[in-house]
């Protein structure tokens, strides 16, 4: 009988004192979604470093990229040869058209 009653007892101080984890942990993740385009001729482009929040992503052979991001205001900076780096901020965008001049 003391047995299960500790066994009780411990479950729901468990279930009192867990938290889920961060807080992050329980906000909902969303797709963030793009393409990168020259300015001029607005042709895409391949392989431009695309980062944000400090994980660094590349778009593909149409010039996209996509990765999942925590709700609120990020900078996306974006780098390629010949073409000028450049920092832009969001806050809950999820389609962008991000236009890179040459140098």
């Amino acid at each position: 009988m003391k047995k299960t009653l500790f066994i009780i007892l411990m479950f729901i101080t468990f279930l009192v004192f867990a938290d889920g984890g961060s807080k992050e942990s329980k906000t909902t993740m969303f797709q963030l979604t793009g393409v990168i385009l020259d300015s001029i001729t607005n042709e895409s482009l391949v392989g431009v470093e695309v980062e944000i929040g400090g994980k660094k992503i590349y778009t593909d052979l149409d010039g996209k990229f996509t990765t999942i991001i925590y709700p609120g205001e990020h900078n996306i900076k974006t780098s390629y040869i010949s073409y000028k780096s450049d920092s832009i901020k969001i806050n809950q965008n999820k389609d962008l058209i991000i236009l890179m001049s040459q140098d």
